[in-house]
């Protein structure tokens, strides 16, 4: 079996890889596999799914995955999969839309494929990965730097603990006492007291205006006021698997 690296854009490579691996299969199977690693324009499906697309089991599926990250392991990163993570690390953070059309006009791609494909390859390839999956509100999906989903989370964690019980509050004295800084730049933000009757922790988040500097992780857990820049880079709750479940 070779092991040197695919050559050409991205989906050139991992279709080489899936016909290294699987050089019997017919073009069905290989798809299937392929959109069970996210070599495609969606993210990665369940085994399930993709055994039902090729009326094979999610077993059969799970050894066909092995061998094909298998393959790839073996051969190493394809040089288009190195220039893949290095373009996704200059845009995040961002959509996963955002992410899959830049990787096709910089040519890295011949055809959209998803970014949690390319961190699924990446992985499997023994690459530094320097970026993650996140989600968002209303369940889209963003590529944001390692770590930042996280630090996300600890701050809605820390807002949510703070607005059950307050009146009014600044934002830069709640991360100030839970240990958590503002990003330079970041100014402050005010919530305001809500009227009688009415709940005070989605008010008072949509009260908080990022272009004031507020933080976007609370705005955007609440659905509340978002900018553009939010809009796009707001990712919410923790990292997202790179895989989805058997089922």
């Amino acid at each position: 079996m070779p092991r040197t690296p695919a050559p050409g854009p991205l989906d050139v490579a991992l279709s080489l890889i899936l016909h290294r691996a699987l050089p019997f299969s017919p073009p069905a199977r290989h798809d299937a596999i392929g959109a069970r690693l996210g070599w495609g324009p969606e993210p990665p499906v369940s085994q399930s799914e993709a055994g039902a697309r090729v009326g094979v089991s999610h077993q059969r599926v799970a050894q066909l995955e092995r061998r094909v990250l298998d393959v790839l392991a073996a051969t190493g990163p394809p040089p288009s999969l190195l220039l893949a993570l290095e373009l996704l690390a200059d845009r995040a953070p961002c959509t996963s839309a955002v992410a899959a059309l830049a990787l096709y006009t910089e040519r890295v791609t011949g055809e959209v494929i998803h970014p949690a494909g390319v961190l699924v390859a990446a992985a499997a390839a023994g690459a530094v990965v320097p970026v993650e999956m996140a989600t968002m509100a209303a369940g889209r999906t963003a590529v944001v730097p390692v770590g930042s989903s996280a630090r996300q989370s600890e701050l809605v964690a820390a807002a949510n603990r703070r607005l059950a019980g307050i009146g009014v509050l600044r934002l830069s004295r709640l991360l100030e006492e839970e240990g958590l800084a503002l990003s330079k730049g970041g100014g402050r933000g005010r919530i305001p007291r809500c009227p009688p009757g009415r709940s005070n922790r989605r008010r008072a988040v949509v009260a908080v205006r990022p272009e004031q500097h507020a933080c976007p992780a609370v705005a955007a857990h609440a659905g509340g006021v978002r900018t553009a820049a939010d809009r796009d880079v707001g990712p919410r709750g923790g990292q997202e698997l790179a895989l989805p479940a058997a089922g």
